[in-house]
């Protein structure tokens, strides 16, 4: 069964955690067409030196979207979280 069957045509909020650069590069954009606008994508490995193909994607894909890349309010001690939200 094809995953376009199952997954959702409409979602609001989405976590990736694919960890390499062409697995973001195709979640991405599989999942921005289904994006309603105000929706957030939750990115484990924005900030993770071990995955640096992560951060890559995000921001080649970003380039022409119409949305917002944010960090996560953190704790002293805690990692970067970032996400982004589609304007």
């Amino acid at each position: 069964m094809s995953i376009r069957k199952i997954f959702p045509k409409k979602v609001m909020a989405v976590f990736v955690d694919c960890d390499l650069y062409p697995s973001y590069k195709a979640t991405l954009n599989f999942v921005w067409e289904r994006l309603s606008p105000g929706g957030l994508i939750f990115l484990d490995e924005f900030y993770s030196l071990k995955f640096p193909g992560a951060r890559l994607a995000t921001m080649e894909f970003l380039k022409n979207k119409k949305a917002s890349l944010k960090m996560a309010k953190k704790k002293r001690g805690d990692f970067e979280r970032w996400y982004i939200i589609k304007k």
